[in-house]
């Protein structure tokens, strides 16, 4: 059987997988199964229609009024992103309910990124019911009643916004202002590990023309030697006990932002940024 290399592979960590298995988790899940990168595809939620409008009706526990969002699912015809191509599969209308304010507004933006991108609802049974081939909620719980607790699926909950970030999340799932604040970190720390890769290349290439180079041997060791005296003269100088605490801290916080980014917790993420620009700060203004 095929067996690819994913685009998300890297030196340390191989995305080698078996076709077919790659296709069969691509269904479940947008995320590598290897590393865990998630890839913006389309989820295996049917065609169906979203409504998001105001409303005076107030949620439990809140001031104010609410947001409605009336999702409708047609019956229709399994493609090959659901778990039965071809067959026939019925389906459902949900109304769910949001309060009207800051992490509200967040929750419903959430909710309008995961249905576009097609993952707030699949092709499955209903535990409810027992129905077969129907449409039913993914793994993101939404609120559809605007009262009576998280019993009855309803307001108010203290736990309900974290837990929708959490599995939106999972999902590769972010408000515009998160996903842009991913974006930035990965391309700095692309351009980190791009300069790092170039200069390892760099003194192997030096490395390998000295060894080549034979002939004036005596010539080449010794500019090397005044070469090597003089950066040594000049770490000398440049590297206080201050600036080795700051460099060694800096190595720390890299590898920080490297497990946040993977781990996709943006909390942290500012945190070790806002951290990494003080420290980089501090290290030039010690520059002689």
């Amino acid at each position: 059987e095929k067996v690819i290399l994913l685009p998300c592979s890297t030196d340390a960590v191989r995305c080698l997988i078996r076709e077919s298995v790659a296709v069969k988790a691509m269904k479940v899940s947008t995320k590598c199964p290897v590393c865990g990168h998630h890839y913006d595809c389309p989820g295996p939620q049917p065609t169906g229609t979203l409504a998001v409008s105001k409303s005076s009706t107030r949620c439990e526990g809140f001031r104010g009024g609410s947001w409605q969002l009336s999702y409708n699912f047609p019956n229709g015809i399994q493609t090959q992103l659901q778990p039965e191509p071809g067959r026939p599969y019925s389906g459902t209308n949900r109304t769910c309910w949001y309060p009207d304010n800051k992490e509200g507004r967040e929750a419903v933006e959430l909710l309008k990124r995961g249905f576009e991108r097609g993952h707030l609802f699949i092709v499955g049974n209903s535990l409810t019911t027992g129905q077969q081939n129907t449409v039913v909620w993914s793994s993101v719980h939404q609120k559809t009643s605007n009262g009576g607790g998280p019993v009855n699926h309803g307001w108010p909950d203290p736990e309900a916004f974290q837990r929708l970030k959490n599995e939106c999340a999972a999902k590769g799932l972010y408000t515009a202002q998160v996903e842009a604040e991913l974006k930035k970190a990965q391309a700095e720390q692309k351009m980190l590990d791009e300069a790092k890769a170039a200069k390892t290349a760099a003194t192997a290439a030096a490395a390998t023309a000295t060894g080549r180079n034979t002939r004036g041997s005596k010539r080449l060791r010794s500019a090397a030697a005044a070469e090597t005296k003089a950066a040594a003269c000049d770490n000398d100088d440049e590297t206080t006990e201050a600036q080795l605490e700051a460099k060694a801290g800096l190595d720390r916080i890299q590898k920080e932002i490297s497990s946040a980014m993977a781990a996709r917790d943006t909390v942290t993420l500012r945190r070790l940024m806002s951290e990494r620009t003080r420290i980089q700060a501090t290290l030039k203004g010690q520059q002689p």
